[in-house]
């Protein structure tokens, strides 16, 4: 009935370039002009790279966990959702960096687009007015990617690179989506406290396409996690993690087991998923009214309009590099983390890697954390074969045998499942 596919991960040979140019003499390059559509199966694959955070030397382990799961997903595209360099670097030392990790993508002429965190924001120390401003750096990843970079930005909303990217069905190009990508700047100049979160000319950005669009899913990519994550899907609890913001700080806080979502999570081990309390805006920031849609929208937080208004499945984060886990809340909107690319020193689990988010036409969605463990191994994948539904891809240990997981979400009308094939057209050999 079904087929499965082994796919070995191969390093690519990337000739990194690293040539500065400084600002004052940047050109920006012409951006992707097309369109993104779902292929002739209804699938297209997201993926999230997280908290580079590196300097001008990017550690090989980094890159080489890029080419590989590019080489292994193929995705369409990819989003870098901030911190994508270490903050307080030089101009040179940021082009640098960035030349690096994206020479992987250049490579491959993968389609990517760009937000930034709160260490992007962080001052470098150059000289001249407009130098390392997220502006700045925005353009400098235009230049880089050219026809491979997805210029997202919506210049009238707070921040650099917030927007919404439409997927359409296959064969469309233009008109009413079937998904849609939001990627949106955190922002990091907060109108009182730490950490900051979206204003209100995104949070109404949002609801405005989703009065257009009430009906299409999607999913929102950010860096900084909002505080709903306490109050929907978390509870006090002594041997927790200290709490990440104001007033969460004063407690230690568990995630509520009804909430979580192993399938959606890295791990089905609890110690695995959650190692340190969310590190979100100070609540009193977040539902401040800079921080709310307008009136007449009702001034909604951002979790408050997710839940009023439009279609979203899920909205993901970086930041916070421990955690590996995705709540499903009380009003079926996830709420996860992006496996942390980086390795920065001192907080980092050294398993660097990359998150994927395969899309389908009907409006579902599957999550996969691929660590640099992960690509070290087979991936086996289970394709439906004319059939309905999807599993998750097996990871098996190169030269070692194992038994392929049981058929768990794969059905075909007026057939019964009799074992995996390995051609379409094949006899079933594995049971």
């Amino acid at each position: 009935m079904s087929k499965y596919k082994r796919i070995l991960s191969v390093a690519l040979a990337i000739a990194l370039i690293a040539a500065a140019a400084p600002w004052s003499a940047l050109k920006v390059s012409a951006a992707f002009t097309g369109s993104f559509q779902f292929d002739e199966k209804g699938k297209f694959t997201v993926m999230q790279i997280t908290d580079i955070q590196d300097n001008a030397n990017v550690d090989s382990r980094i890159v080489n966990v890029i080419t590989k799961a590019i080489a292994r997903y193929s995705p369409d595209l990819v989003v870098f959702t901030g911190d994508n360099h270490a903050g307080m670097i030089s101009e040179t030392a940021f082009q640098s960096s960035v030349n690096q990790f994206l020479a992987p993508l250049l490579a491959t002429n993968t389609k990517f687009a760009v937000t930034f965190g709160n260490h992007d924001n962080d001052k470098l120390p150059v000289i001249g007015t407009n130098a390392g401003t997220l502006q700045a750096q925005y353009d400098y990843f235009k230049s880089r990617g050219a026809g491979n970079f997805v210029d997202h930005d919506v210049a009238s909303l707070d921040g650099v690179g917030s927007g919404v990217i439409p997927i359409y069905q296959n064969g469309q190009t233009s008109g009413t989506p079937a998904y849609q990508v939001y990627l949106m700047d955190s922002n990091d100049t907060p109108s009182s406290g730490s950490y900051d979160s979206p204003y209100t000319s995104q949070i109404d950005y949002y609801i405005q396409r989703s009065i257009n669009y009430p009906d299409v899913p999607s999913l929102w990519f950010m860096h900084i996690i909002v505080p709903d994550i306490y109050t929907k899907a978390m509870t006090v609890d002594a041997s927790g993690k200290v709490g990440g913001a104001s007033p969460f700080s004063s407690n230690k806080w568990a995630l509520n087991p009804a909430f979580i979502n192993w399938e959606r999570s890295s791990s089905s081990v609890y110690a695995d998923i959650y190692r340190e309390g969310p590190c979100p805006a100070d609540q009193s920031v977040y539902e401040s009214a800079a921080h709310r849609s307008s009136s007449g929208y009702g001034s909604k937080t951002l979790y408050e309009a997710w839940r009023d208004y439009g279609n979203l499945k899920g909205a993901y984060f970086g930041h916070d590099h421990l955690n590996e886990f995705t709540v499903t809340t009380a009003d079926g909107i996830d709420l996860g983390y992006g496996d942390s690319t980086g390795l920065l020193i001192g907080y980092k689990d050294d398993d660097p890697g990359v998150s994927i988010y395969e899309l389908d036409a009907n409006g579902s969605y599957t999550t996969e954390f691929s660590a640099e463990t992960d690509l070290d191994k087979v991936m086996v994948s289970f394709d439906a074969n004319g059939g309905t539904g999807s599993m998750k891809s097996q990871l098996i240990a190169k030269n070692s045998t194992a038994p392929l997981a049981a058929n768990t979400g794969i059905t075909k009308t007026g057939y019964t499942f009799g074992g995996w094939a390995a051609t379409a057209g094949g006899i079933a050999e594995y049971a």
